[in-house]
């Protein structure tokens, strides 16, 4: 709401100085400032429009594992520089994998009752597990057992959260999810 007029102490009207709007606009940013400051406080990620979430998380700060939810989303691993506009994520149970010489496929059927697949590229490298996290912290090599049987086969019940960003060149972010024991 824009006041056009304000009143005196004794009640009577007077037509609002530029100061007086100035004052009011200085009100609304403060007011602004606050509330983004509440959001990082609280890590709910505010609107910005031109900042990409990237550019605007936080370091991680130890290897623990970070909240996976926050404020009714599954937070983006802070390894992948991937704007949140062009990133979309699949969670469910792995229905298909196959580690190749260049690259490691998969396969989620999702809670959402949808199948998507995607394909993680390693050239160089002998598997995908750079891209992999297990349940929100860093992969590493012990946990390769967590999630095969066998080389190349994964254990039953096996489930996941994919990470895929639509820009070509950010291969997808596997994040295991395995059974409990």
């Amino acid at each position: 709401m824009i006041l056009t007029h304000s009143v005196d102490l004794e009640g009577r009207p007077v037509r609002p100085s530029l100061f007086m709007r100035r004052l009011r606009t200085a009100t609304v940013v403060a007011v602004a400032a606050v509330a983004l400051q509440a959001c990082a406080a609280s890590n709910v990620k505010a609107d910005t429009r031109a900042s990409p979430r990237a550019a605007t998380a936080p370091p991680p700060t130890s290897s623990a594992p970070t909240p996976r939810i926050a404020a009714g989303r599954l937070r983006p691993p802070p390894t992948l520089a991937c704007d949140d506009n062009h990133l979309t994520s699949w969670t469910g149970r792995v229905t298909g994998y196959k580690r190749g010489k260049d690259a490691t496929w998969f396969e989620i059927s999702t809670d959402e009752d949808t199948v998507e697949s995607a394909t993680i590229p390693h050239q160089g490298a002998a598997d995908a597990s750079a891209q992999y996290m297990m349940q929100g912290a860093a992969f590493v090599p012990g946990d390769r057992a967590r999630i095969e049987s066998r080389p190349g086969t994964l254990k039953p019940g096996m489930r996941a959260t994919a990470w895929v960003c639509e820009v070509t060149g950010v291969p997808p972010v596997l994040d295991w999810q395995p059974p409990p024991d």
